[in-house]
């Protein structure tokens, strides 16, 4: 999908007005429909258990085999073994696949695959949800298969939220680890075609990997935050990427959409004397050294950080999201450039699945207490994808914080997917938006 300048100008700029219209709009008006009353306990996100925070390095098995071609077809799988440790009834692998960089170079990709160890139902077999993870961190030993049943590590919180609900209702999942989070590589956070590659490479894994149990007729896509924007990215460019994928929805969940050129650059720097607890900087760090890879003479840690922040985003080069997030504790002008170039602005621009119609429907979830994402902004793309002319539903969560939402949306989401997979129209709300 290929936009000129002006014209990705003009939807971000469209983007920032009705980000401030949203934010103004939610003082005075409910602006979904049918919003739910019901939230999720913001204690229970905050449970050790929950935390996603330990690090547990990648085994031998994520070294791709030496010599593999460079012409392997994106979505071969490479080798695969069990997980140990899964629920009794459910059947869980580690898988190598073939995927793409952002700039569509093959590389090696790991992720999970489970599914209900019944029988699929006749004839067709299961439908897939290809999933993608919130963030985790952005070096090996943050992502999902290695160590998913072990309560605290980086994989839990996916397996618990997101992959053991949609299993129980009956579904295949596949979920990418992305590059670099457990097979060494480039990273790909917030870079749209990576993520994008890697959510949909994955399907067309689990699919050579399992095709006695999957039907192919029936895919969706589901990611919360990063895995939001992943999720979006992915359906964004399916239509000329992925093809021969047939999917019947995507949900986003609080999905990671940064606020638009030329708001991106205020936004980091706000706030200088104030007092961090580093994870906002965190995820910014992990931005720029993912653009940075990605955009070689364009983007580079210093254009942003200070040689204290530069240090600090090193140290997330090699920790997960808790570590990085200590090492940049405190003061934020500190860490912090005071002069951002434009040029990060214009890699912003393109990595936001903004900018075209989608070519099937889209269910997007939204608590309003969430500060990890920016509620107003992700109504304002929804409007945007609306008048855009695609099937969008917004369902918004007045209580919900950014991972409670994904505990309060679950059944409507599950409601969401049956519906999309037994052929139902999808009713779009956008004319409550």
């Amino acid at each position: 999908m290929k936009q000129s300048s002006n014209y990705r100008v003009t939807v971000a700029a469209l983007v920032v007005v009705l980000g401030l219209i949203a934010t103004l709009g939610l003082t005075f008006t409910v602006l979904n429909p049918s919003p739910t009353q019901v939230s999720a306990p913001h204690s229970l996100t905050s449970l050790p258990e929950f935390a996603g925070t330990d690090q547990v390095m990648p085994s031998a098995f994520y070294t791709p085999p030496a010599g593999l071609p460079d012409d392997l077809a994106p979505g071969t799988v490479i080798k695969s073994e069990p997980i140990a440790g899964a629920p009794t009834g459910i059947k869980a692998f580690r898988i190598l696949y073939v995927s793409q960089t952002n700039s569509g170079v093959n590389n090696v990709v790991s992720a999970m695959y489970a599914v209900r160890t019944t029988p699929a139902a006749a004839p067709n077999g299961r439908p897939l949800v290809s999933l993608a993870h919130g963030t985790t961190g952005n070096s090996p030993g943050c992502g999902v298969s290695m160590a998913p049943f072990q309560r605290g590590s980086t994989g839990f919180g996916t397996w618990d939220q997101l992959m053991s609900g949609l299993i129980g209702a009956g579904y295949a999942v596949v979920a990418t680890d992305y590059a670099n989070l457990e097979v060494t590589g480039t990273p790909d956070y917030i870079s749209m075609n990576g993520e994008a590659h890697d959510v949909l490479n994955a399907a067309r894994a689990a699919y050579q990997f399992d095709p006695g149990s999957l039907d192919k007729s029936q895919l969706a896509l589901m990611g919360h935050s990063q895995g939001g924007h992943a999720a979006l990215s992915s359906a964004y460019v399916a239509p000329e990427y992925a093809p021969d994928l047939s999917i019947k929805g995507t949900i986003a969940v609080a999905p990671a959409l940064f606020p638009p050129a030329p708001l991106l650059k205020t936004f980091i720097q706000s706030g200088p004397d104030s007092q961090t607890d580093g994870y906002f900087l965190g995820f910014v760090s992990y931005v720029v050294n993912s653009w940075a890879a990605n955009y070689p003479g364009q983007v580079k840690l210093s254009d942003v950080f200070t040689p204290k922040g530069v240090a600090a985003a090193q140290v997330g080069e090699q920790k997960c999201l808790k570590g990085t997030a200590q090492a940049f504790a405190g003061r934020k002008g500190d860490f912090v450039s005071a002069e951002i170039p434009n040029s990060l602005l214009a890699v912003a621009q393109q990595n936001f699945p903004i900018y075209e119609k989608y070519t099937q429907p889209l269910l997007i979830q939204q608590g309003l207490e969430d500060t990890t994402v920016v509620p107003a902004v992700n109504i304002a793309a929804a409007r945007t994808f609306c008048l855009q002319g695609s099937n969008v539903k917004l369902q918004l969560y007045p209580s919900d914080v950014h991972s409670s939402v994904l505990y309060t949306g679950q059944p409507d989401a599950l409601a969401w997917l049956s519906d999309r997979f037994a052929g139902l129209p999808a009713k779009s709300n956008c004319g409550g938006l």
